[in-house]
């Protein structure tokens, strides 16, 4: 695991292009700004409806995922790999490996940490796509309305360059 000795950012261009989603993602605007839209709607809705069924008071009930980890939880026990603990390793330190995946030497480290704590977990077999079909669908749970082609080239280069 980790990143490939010849695999290197060519060009700081190509770095800040695909860098942009990622903050986009991650920054005070991207998740929470979708979520406060999600909130306001739901408040406008409530208002305009006097009669709710019984499966509109259940998804009242419903506790939203809202954060990255939350929502990472929530599609990895839909998909049914929520007993992965190797799983749990790399989303530990998933935050740490994309804040520093224009810095291949730091990326490596933090690639190493993250193998070091896979092989301590009970030996379940590692397939990395099951973790990237979980993380890509929290990201797109939680931005809906921002989330583009741009986000998806992104973010599988992001997880290649690590892969």
């Amino acid at each position: 695991m980790g990143a490939h000795p010849s695999t290197k950012v060519t060009s700081k261009s190509c770095c800040s292009r695909l860098m942009g989603p990622f903050s986009k993602c991650c920054g005070d605007k991207g998740a929470r700004a979708d979520m406060d839209r999600k909130d306001k709607d739901k408040q406008k809705t409530s208002h305009t409806h006097t009669h709710t069924t019984h499966a509109a008071k259940q998804a009242h009930q419903i506790d939203v995922p809202k954060t990255f980890d939350e929502m990472f939880q929530w599609n990895s026990a839909v998909m049914g790999l929520s007993g992965r603990k190797w799983m749990q390793e790399v989303l530990h330190c998933f935050a740490e490996m994309v804040e520093h995946i224009a810095d291949t030497k730091r990326l490596q480290q933090e690639c190493n940490v993250v193998s070091i704590r896979i092989a301590k977990t009970s030996g379940d077999s590692v397939n990395l796509s099951e973790f990237k079909s979980c993380m890509l669908a929290a990201l797109r749970s939680l931005l809906p309305t921002t989330w583009d082609t741009n986000h998806e080239v992104a973010w599988n280069w992001s997880l290649g360059v690590v892969i």
